[in-house]
């Protein structure tokens, strides 16, 4: 995101911030140490270190994932850069930690063993992380940072007492902790997948079964008279067996009272914790954390105990995802990393902040009960947690954010490490990493900044324990990524990818296989590691290995001797270490104060989710996270939660009906793009135009895949919008010829006796505003009825242009208005100007007699007809480039440099002003459509020229207005829908490049009225709290389907006297039908029937039947370059018989015609739909026709003018300009 789109929100700090860096980056490149610039401490970014537990990196949507709804962390990577070969140091919790705060590989540390224990197994066991080890936030601290860690931290606590701490988060550079010591486990929650208490009730019960025997033993011998020994023996040998059949019976609960409880700082706060309200209060102490330290740097380490086994999720998220347990866990954490961004932005930190998220290996694949998959998912990634060698166990997201620093959007394919974090943070505080010891991490920066194309790291090592299990050498100068896999564990059942039955796969012993020659992989071609080479297959085979393992020779040079942590002694339970409030070992208290006891309320900006009325309705919390600027809190968010609940039950219980209160009618934003390709946008597959708001509001809402406009054109497809009915019943669509309005001053427009859906909302006591594009007409007789404008439609409210932006509102470009008829009136005049000289040559000549009076008398008439006509078009800037408010001309002709800020100011002064009745606003953008006017601040900036910077700036004015709801509270109560009027525009184009835009894989654009690029649009639609977000709908729909939709939500009736082709997308949207209502949509071209689509339900197939289609110019090229657009009929189309017919589900970019020999029900198809058709057309009246010529050509009483004609001239809005 650009400096410009940050101006207004930025702070002076952010500024000189950026000053620091551009120092810093400087003193790198020329070799000064970073420490160098450590005065300008003031300005150092703030650190946010986001981790996940157990998180499998394809959980997450910005990784591939399509089902579990991760909006927040998407937004991180849509508006940062996001690391694909990101790898943890182990696959383990413990010593992938110590590696990520020591930037070391743990073997160094001896955060490992060689006796299978992998992890810290007690609270009470004295290994740890060393004291001697160094962790960035020691280095912080000592730079003066505050460091604060709150969550998970199992990396040990005490060495010889119970309260000595010496491995306490506190004595390792945090000079704030609130969480636990320890980490969550299924023992804290009494579940049914356990890590200690099966395993030690099985011993115990061992125990107690021999030490039973050996007491009923001795009591009978003694009894018998067999066994001459005292009582003594039985007696003790019989307490004892009763212990331990105590002990076995409470070990649970032991277990959750031994490791299970949470402090602050050096004391314990809570034992055992209280699961279902740890979340909300480590929220809480975010939140604190970040105000008592926003006037400092800091560093703040959010290690989340999601999604780690139990997955204790609140009763919120329960039920609320698709994948069950563990998807309504991975949501809940999302939303927290929602709540820890809301925090930023409400203290203004997001601009000053490092925000990383990661997590701390993969996902679990052996956490199973039954049918039942409570580990994450690695995507196409062999292996999981444990599996130290395969790229499922150590590949983890990895995600940095820093708005006006790092590029939005930016992806990187190079191998990183979470070992790369420690000198990344050391340097941007301005610290000095260690030099007394190796430190295997690598600075991030300048790979994150683009100074460098290939990350630092040549090789990185992969272990499992003590054990090497793999390296990978990065071969940048072939740009080849090896993997060499020594050892690999043995799947239990062979072949099944995981060790079912263990809690993770082994590391050593008969449960690996050790290989020999080893496994060798091209992750660059192969990132699944599914196909292993050999010295058949790969001619660099053995000179990859032996340049691995001289790596690993050289790297093993590098390691010391040191205490293994993780073994025997220190790995065990000492009851003298045992941290304790209460009497042990019953330790028990609850030092949280009662205002922490209830749930936490809920941000403003993201209520909690509401658990489903019924089978059709969920209401999903979302948080909507705009992508720019920090957003004060909202006075109307507390309503908003109960309001979404009631709006629910009306809707979809038929008990109540919304107009019966106004305070539960919801505000209504419609936002339309011009001339804008599907294809444009993030959400719908571009990877290379930035549009995070727009993508924010699919992630947040429900994206609809086949929405459709009615008409390929803007003026047929507006009317039928605004109308819900197809354009030909209002007579707004072409007859012959012209297909859309060419003047402010012709007299054809939509008809006054058509209602629109702002006409409803009007009578229904909404607040209706137009800002933006009308070309809908403006007047009939005079220039002053406005017979057709906006206020005459049921718009309360109108700033705008009555017309459309078009080419020859720029200076310079082009002309676009009736440009074919220039063309025939400049052929006539040079046919003329030929007759005035052949008619001049002869009578010199003497082959005529005809005076020269009757010369020179026609010479001036062909003089005055060339004079009218041209400089009537040279008018067209005055004439038809105009700004209004309400009735009134404001600007003529307007200034296109600012007409962009004052769209956006009258668009949020509407919603400020309304904000507090319901109000519908059609916020109708003039871009993308040609001449592009961009501002200066959005030249340049995108990979696609004039046309992507046009974009790009329209989705920041998008997130503008999305801003203002946010600021007036109305996120939550306003539903919100983002489409364009058709398809990108293809044969716009100039000697600079593409002008419009693209419709990806669709065939066709703009103005081709059958093929889907013209006609196939975004939808977008959001509604916090009501509809699910993330959802994706496959059905047809169509933009005629707004007008019954917004009249249901404002409780209107739909027209009952005329025919509607719009259906309702209440149903849908809300998961109520599983089906559009669509059976049948008809595609126009003008007044020509060009293609219909019939919606096979039962049969789950997608038929289209073109019976026209326009030709290519050039043939094949598949646009009509050399004209506007593409004709409807005439000879610039083919007529089809048999008309051709695709199956959209299978082939929707219709590459592929079917046939009666191909297809079986071809026959059928085609007859099925020919009788829809039929009975469609049956439905059509006949109606004046508001394209006619009459109606169509400029009319110069008809034309709208502040100042003196036809020198049209004036601006209200600035300073007044004299002609």
């Amino acid at each position: 995101m650009n400096e410009t789109e940050h101006g207004m929100k930025r702070s002076l700090g952010s500024l000189s911030f950026r000053s620091w860096l551009a120092v810093t980056a400087a003193a790198f490149l020329l070799g000064v140490r970073p420490s160098a610039c450590s005065h300008l401490s003031g300005s150092r970014p703030n650190i946010v270190l986001l981790m996940a537990d157990d998180l499998g990196i394809a959980d997450v949507g910005c990784y591939g994932n399509t089902t579990i709804r991760t909006p927040n962390i998407d937004r991180l990577a849509a508006e940062g850069v996001r690391l694909t070969q990101h790898l943890a140091a182990a696959s383990m919790c413990t010593p992938s930690r110590a590696a990520f705060l020591t930037g070391r590989y743990p073997i160094r540390s001896g955060m490992v063993s060689s006796n299978g224990y992998r992890v810290l197994q007690w609270t009470a066991a004295s290994g740890g992380l060393p004291t001697n080890e160094t962790t960035f936030a020691k280095i912080l601290q000592d730079k003066g940072y505050a460091t604060g860690l709150i969550g998970k931290w199992h990396l040990g606590l005490n060495c010889e007492s119970s309260d000595d701490h010496c491995h306490h988060p506190l004595h390792h550079g945090f000079d704030h902790f609130y969480g636990m010591p320890f980490s969550l486990m299924g023992d804290c929650a009494q579940w049914e997948m356990s890590e200690k208490r099966a395993g030690l009730e099985h011993k115990l019960n061992l125990c107690f079964h021999l030490v039973a025997f050996a007491a009923l033993t001795l009591t009978t011998g003694k009894l018998t008279h067999l066994l001459s020994v005292s009582w003594m023996p039985a007696i003790w040998s019989t307490i004892v067996a009763i212990l331990l059949l105590t002990t076995s019976y409470f070990v649970g609960t032991l277990i959750a009272h031994a490791d299970c409880f949470l402090m602050r700082n050096h004391s314990i706060t809570e034992q055992p914790m209280h699961l279902q309200r740890t979340t909300s209060r480590f929220l809480k102490e975010v939140s604190s954390f970040l105000k008592r330290n926003k006037q400092r740097p800091f560093l703040l380490f959010v290690s989340f105990l999601h999604v780690h086994t139990p997955l204790v999720t609140t009763e919120k998220f329960l039920g609320t995802s698709l994948h069950g347990l563990y998807g309504d866990n991975v949501e809940e954490m999302d939303w927290m990393v929602g709540r820890v961004l809301d925090s930023l932005d409400t203290e203004g930190l997001t601009n000053r902040t490092l925000i990383y998220f990661t997590s701390d290996h993969g996902g679990s694949l052996e956490s199973q009960v039954g049918n039942n998959q409570y580990g994450g998912w690695n995507g196409i990634y062999q292996g999981g947690k444990g599996m130290g060698g395969w790229e499922g166990g150590i590949r983890v997201p990895g995600i940095v954010h820093w708005p006006g620093v790092l590029p939005a959007g930016r992806v990187i394919q190079e191998p990183t490490s979470l070992m790369d974090v420690f000198p990344t943070v050391v340097q941007l505080a301005g610290g000095q990493v260690p030099q007394d010891r190796v430190i295997d991490g690598r600075n991030l920066l300048p790979l994150l900044l683009g100074q460098v194309h290939h990350s630092h790291h040549e090789f990185l090592l992969h272990y499992c324990e003590s054990f090497l299990h793999a390296v990978r050498w990065h071969q940048r100068d072939r740009g080849a990524v090896w993997k060499v896999h020594y050892v690999t564990p043995r799947f239990d059942a062979d072949g099944a990818g995981a060790c079912y039955g263990n809690m993770v796969c082994p590391c050593s012993g008969d449960k690996v296989i050790h290989h020999e020659p080893p496994l060798l992989f091209d992750l660059s071609r192969d990132p699944s590691e599914a196909h292993v080479l050999t010295p058949a297959t790969e001619p660099l085979f053995y000179e990859v290995m032996e340049r691995v393992a001289q790596a690993v020779r050289d790297h093993r040079r590098t390691l010391s001797l040191v205490p293994l942590q993780l073994d025997g002694s220190d790995n065990s339970w000492k009851p003298w270490l045992q941290p304790c409030c209460g009497p042990f070992p019953l330790c028990w208290c609850d030092q949280e104060s009662d205002s922490l006891r209830g749930p936490t309320p809920a941000h403003p900006a993201a209520p909690w989710a509401v658990r489903a009325l019924s089978a059709q309705a969920k209401v999903l919390r979302v948080r909507p996270a705009l992508a720019m600027g920090p957003r004060p809190p909202r006075d109307r968010a507390a309503p908003a939660a109960s309001l979404s609940l009631l709006r629910i039950v009306c809707l979809l219980l038929r008990t109540c009906e919304l107009k019966a209160a106004g305070a539960l009618k919801p505000n209504i934003l419609l936002i339309m793009a011009d001339d804008l390709g599907i294809g444009d946008l993030g959400c719908y597959g571009n990877d290379t135009l930035r549009t995070p708001n727009i993508d924010r509001l699919a992630e947040e809402g429900v994206r609809l895949t086949q929405h459709l406009a009615a008409a390929p054109l803007c003026t047929p497809s507006r009317a039928a919008f605004l109308t819900g009915r197809h354009s030909l019943r209002s007579g707004m669509e072409a007859r012959d010829g012209y297909r859309a309005l060419q003047w402010n001053a012709g007299s054809g427009g939509l008809p006054e006796n058509e209602t629109t859906f702002a006409r409803i909302l009007q009578q229904e006591g909404y607040a209706t505003g137009l800002i933006g594009k009308w070309h809908q007409g403006v007047n009939c007789e005079t220039r002053t009825d406005h017979c057709h404008h906006p206020l005459n439609h049921g718009f309360d409210y109108f700033y705008g242009m009555p017309f459309t932006l078009v080419n020859d509102c720029h200076p310079g470009r082009l002309p676009e208005v009736d440009a074919s008829l220039r063309a025939q009136l400049c052929h006539y005049t040079q046919l003329m100007v030929l007759g005035i000289l052949t008619l001049a040559a002869g009578r010199a000549c003497g082959f005529i007699s005809v005076s020269w009076k009757v010369v020179m008398g026609l010479a001036c008439l062909v003089v005055l007809f060339f004079v009218s006509w041209y400089s009537s078009f040279g008018f067209v800037a005055r004439w038809n480039c105009i700004l209004m408010r309400n009735h009134d001309i404001t600007e003529q002709p307007m200034v296109l440099e600012r007409t962009a800020s004052r769209l956006l100011k009258e668009a949020i002064s509407y919603i400020e002003r309304n904000k507090d009745r319901p109000f519908l606003l059609f916020v109708s953008l003039l871009h993308v459509h040609i001449p592009l006017v961009t501002t200066k601040e959005f030249l340049g900036k995108s990979q696609h020229g004039l046309y992507g910077d046009n974009v790009e700036e329209m989705d920041w004015l998008i997130g503008r207005i999305l801003n203002a709801l946010e600021e007036c509270g109305l996120t939550n109560t306003t539903f919100t829908y983002f489409t364009s009027d058709h398809g990108g525009h293809l044969e716009a184009r100039s000697e600079h490049g593409q002008l419009g835009g693209w419709n990806g894989i669709y065939r066709g654009g703009k103005g081709m009225g059958g093929w889907e690029g013209g006609i196939r649009v975004p939808g977008i639609v959001r509604w916090p709290g009501v509809l699910p977000a993330g959802r994706v709908i496959q059905e047809p729909t169509s933009l005629m389907d707004v007008f019954p939709t917004v009249v249901q939500l404002a409780g209107g009736q739909v027209p009952q006297d005329r025919v509607m082709d719009g259906h309702s997308l209440l149903p849908l949207l809300q998961g109520a039908e599983e089906h559009s209502a669509h059976d049948f949509l008809f595609h126009y071209c003008g007044k020509y029937l060009h293609a219909a689509r019939w919606h096979d339900k039962d049969g789950g197939r997608l038929w289209k039947v073109h019976y026209m289609t326009p030709r290519f110019h050039l043939e094949g090229a598949g646009a009509c370059y050399g004209r506007g657009v593409c004709p409807c009929s005439g000879d610039g189309v083919t007529q089809h018989s048999p008309p051709l017919l695709f199956d959209l589900s299978r082939d929707p970019s219709e590459a592929r015609p079917l046939s009666s020999s191909t297809e079986p029900r071809y026959q059928a198809v085609i007859a099925t739909v020919g009788e829809a058709v039929r009975n469609h057309r049956k439905t059509l009246s006949s109606v004046p026709h508001q394209f006619s010529l009459s109606n169509i050509l400029w009319k110069p009483w008809l034309q709208p003018c502040c100042g003196t004609f036809p020198f049209c001239s004036c601006s209200q809005d600035g300073d007044h300009r004299e002609t």
